[in-house]
């Protein structure tokens, strides 16, 4: 039909060969079916690679001294699938901050606690604030690492009273933290810990001796000395701990567990040092002393 001298659209639909009108429609028809598609899966992906963290200071954050303030945190997992914890550190300029030991796997529905090395922040006579964000690098099942903020909840004031007690004595440059190498054995009123060394803010030599500063539990480790390698580790030695008191270990708290390492510098001087055990070495002492100690 025309109208004005112009064709109505209806009458060019209708000038149309119908197979042209057939095959359009079916196009149209297939085209939204396939974005509709595309966007579901794209929808199913991001749920099914969707990380829900949520991060919390806790009880057993000290300071002060030639020690590392060392921050515990615990992290749950809110999602429907594991997460592991490839890297941490605060989401904050003034502190420098890294996750002590290797990745940690955590189950949906589960919570792991963490340590945290932190260092810096005393300029001005020490912190004010502290950081309100934690900066993870997670791996899912189905995706590759990547960084994820996660809140960090400090209601109670724990990091910024510890931060404020280390830069009273701010001379904490130089710490030792061991990085599991080998899976832990238990042994007749014993544990087996197959570790390395790695020295943080000099140049080492050699650990020559380790002995325990956790309450009630004692360590030997051999062979010593093991000198530190190019990539700034340690040859692997056995920590083998032992209970001295079982009512003072059963009373530690997880950050009192920990050594002292003599590390020989590249000067030739011998300093003793606060030595940081890793998530999974912790894991291990601690789950020792509560078997060896009922």
């Amino acid at each position: 039909m025309v109208r004005d001298g112009r064709p109505r659209p209806l009458g060019r639909w209708a000038r149309m060969p119908r197979g042209r009108v057939v095959a359009l429609v079916v196009g149209v028809v297939l085209g939204a079916v396939f974005t509709h598609g595309y966007e579901a899966r794209l929808d199913e992906l991001e749920r099914r690679d969707a990380v829900e963290l949520t991060a919390r200071v806790v009880e057993g954050t000290p300071g002060g001294g030639r020690e590392t303030l060392t921050a515990a945190v615990v992290l749950t997992n809110l999602g429907a699938h594991p997460v592991t914890i490839r890297a941490a550190q605060l989401d904050d300029d003034r502190f420098r901050s890294r996750l002590v030991g290797e990745a940690v796997a955590i189950a949906p529905g589960a919570d792991v606690r963490l340590t945290l090395a932190v260092s810096g922040g005393c300029a001005g006579g020490g912190p004010q604030t502290v950081p309100g964000t934690l900066v993870a690098t997670v791996e899912t099942p189905h995706r590759g690492a990547r960084t994820h903020p996660v809140r960090l909840a400090d209601d109670a004031g724990l990091l910024l009273a510890a931060a404020r007690r280390t830069c009273a004595d701010a001379d904490f440059d130089r710490w030792v933290s061991t990085q599991a190498a080998g899976a832990p054995t238990i042994v007749r009123r014993g544990l087996l810990q197959p570790v390395r060394f790695r020295l943080h803010g000099a140049s080492p030599q050699e650990i020559g001796a380790v002995r325990s500063e956790t309450p009630g539990l004692v360590v030997v480790a051999a062979p010593l000395p093991v000198r530190f390698a190019a990539d700034g580790l340690t040859a692997v030695t056995t920590l083998r701990w032992a209970p001295s008191d079982c009512l003072e270990a059963q009373r530690a708290r997880a950050d009192e567990v920990r050594l002292r390492a003599t590390v020989t510098l590249a000067t030739g001087v011998p300093e003793e040092v606060t030595t940081l055990l890793d998530a999974e070495s912790l894991r291990a002492v601690t789950d020792f002393r509560d078997r060896a100690c009922v």
